[in-house]
């Protein structure tokens, strides 16, 4: 008996109660299904008669194939999959597919979906496959047909403490194809006599958490790509690189580097390399300095957040964020998980803030300015300062804490400072004239009867607008926020974005 009649006898001998779905208001379910991504629109699929014959209806419930063991698979889930997968034939239309095997006590993914897809595979131009275990094996087969048209690859291995064998070396014989534009390995262990890929794919990302020593095995196979995301953070760098990794043509076609191990920093080809990512908490200071534009004017962003603990949730700990960029914008470098006691420190701050070529400087007031104040850095050629603040307290306690030698400067900014916990918001921030007419000369050493121009982001004041002491004037202007996800808009990119307003008064 076929699954499509089973499912019509039991729905005949259920009680009317069942049934309710079935009465669901037509218009509205289809406004339900629109809203659906591939993987839940096929889960509804399994509601009811109705239901299915809605789904295979709509243009989105052909567009990926997808099916997972990882809660119980049934038989009546593999027949509606391979319904799914057979009806256009072997020889129809591209696919794109959704396999996570992850339970190797199921036989129905490894002795019926494996072996089905065989013939289909080769038509993919999307594969996203998450095999954990011995499942390796049983998939094999499928790793020895080519996939000529296939342009996004992404394959997740099991995490230990699951043993799991190399994945096999053909790999789709993507080394004889010209079309991949982005893979995802996230702990895949590769064979070492990898045949490399010979174009130029859009993006490479490498996220070996698990297993930090096989993440070159993926660099040797993919030798050059224009984004790049490397991370094993557990890697010993005591040890020299290997020279895969020293290889100049890894670096020759890249514009975006993200990577962990903080020995790629000293190689000398970091510096022609447009955006520059480093993710380690102990960045080597003067590494990352001589991989700053080698000339003209640096902008400058800094700040602390706190951070929730990737393995376990409930820790919390304080990082460095810094962004340097020059007019142009051509050339970045950003680091978000940089050790909080790293950045203040007076090794790191004298090392990355260039005093003599830096125009402009965000910073959050506490704690880091302050630690710029104790430093004692001097900022000759500095014409606009930001400072991000919660509050200006300067009416009840004096700043003791040191000047910053800033003659240059005419623009001095405060900006909202939202909370320490990313994506925490502050409502409002407001502070008084007196408060800045005491902080200026207090904190700043600035030449003898200038006078700044200030200006409020998205901070309220208290007092007149009016010209005196050390203010020459007073305006407002919103501030940035795009609520888009750090998987939407890199890190790197929404600072720039925040840094737009120094760049917009130097025009």
């Amino acid at each position: 008996m076929s699954y499509h009649t089973r499912r019509q006898a039991r729905l005949s001998m259920a009680p009317s109660s069942m049934k309710q779905h079935s009465h669901f208001p037509l218009d509205i379910l289809k406004v339900v299904l629109d809203l659906l991504d591939e993987f839940n629109l096929f889960t509804v699929s399994h509601v009811s008669r109705e239901w299915r014959a809605l789904a295979r209806c709509h243009p989105t419930f052909w567009k990926q194939l997808s099916i997972s063991n990882c809660l119980h698979l049934t038989m009546g889930t593999v027949e509606l999959f391979l319904d799914q997968l057979n009806s256009r034939g072997t020889t129809g239309g591209h696919i794109e597919l959704r396999l996570e095997c992850v339970d190797i006590g199921s036989d129905l993914m490894t002795s019926i979906v494996a072996p089905a897809l065989v013939p289909h595979i080769h038509r993919s131009v999307s594969l996203d496959l998450t095999i954990g275990g011995t499942a390796v094996r049983a998939f094999r087969p499928l790793f020895e047909i080519a996939t000529p048209d296939l342009r996004r690859l992404r394959l997740t291995a099991g995490a230990p403490p699951l043993d799991i064998e190399p994945f096999p070396a053909a790999m789709f014989h993507l080394h004889e194809s010209q079309v991949l534009e982005h893979l995802y390995l996230v702990d895949v262990p590769l064979p070492q006599d990898m045949t490399p890929l010979r174009h130029t794919l859009e993006s490479v990302e490498a996220i070996y958490l698990h297993r930090p020593s096989r993440v070159y095995d993926a660099i040797a196979w993919v030798p050059k790509a224009k984004f790049s995301t490397f991370q094993a953070p557990l890697l010993d760098g005591r040890e020299p690189l290997p020279r895969t990794v020293q290889s100049a043509d890894i670096f020759a076609c890249l514009q975006r580097l993200v990577f962990d191990d903080r020995r790629i920093l000293s190689l000398p080809q970091c510096r022609t390399i447009p955006t520059l990512v480093p993710t380690a908490p102990w960045p080597d200071a003067h590494a990352l300095r001589n991989t700053f534009p080698p000339t003209g004017p640096l902008w400058m962003r800094l700040y602390t957040c706190r951070r929730i603990g990737l393995f376990n949730p409930n820790r919390r700990y304080y990082v460095g964020v810094f962004t340097v960029t020059n007019a142009a914008r051509t050339i970045i470098r950003h680091g978000s998980e940089i050790e909080e006691c790293y950045v203040l420190s007076r090794q790191f701050l004298t090392t990355t803030i260039v005093s003599e070529r830096l125009v402009a400087l965000e910073v959050e007031l506490l704690p880091l300015f302050e630690r710029v104040c104790e430093v004692g850095l001097g900022l000759p050629q500095l014409q606009t300062l930001g400072i991000m603040i919660t509050s200006l307290p300067m009416e009840t306690e004096d700043w003791e804490h040191g000047k910053v030698e800033c003659h240059a400067l005419r623009t001095i900014a405060f900006c909202r400072r939202d909370g320490k916990d990313v994506g925490d918001c502050v409502d409002a921030v407001c502070i008084t004239r007196a408060a800045i007419d005491i902080f200026i000369p207090a904190a700043l050493e600035i030449s003898d009867g200038v006078q700044l121009d200030v200006v409020l982001r998205g901070v309220d004041m208290v007092g007149g607008d009016e010209r005196g002491a050390r203010v020459a004037s007073v305006r407002r202007e919103a501030i940035y926020k795009d609520k888009r996800s750090r998987a939407e808009l890199p890190d790197d990119e929404r600072a720039l974005k925040q840094m737009g307003w120094m760049f917009d008064l130097s025009a």
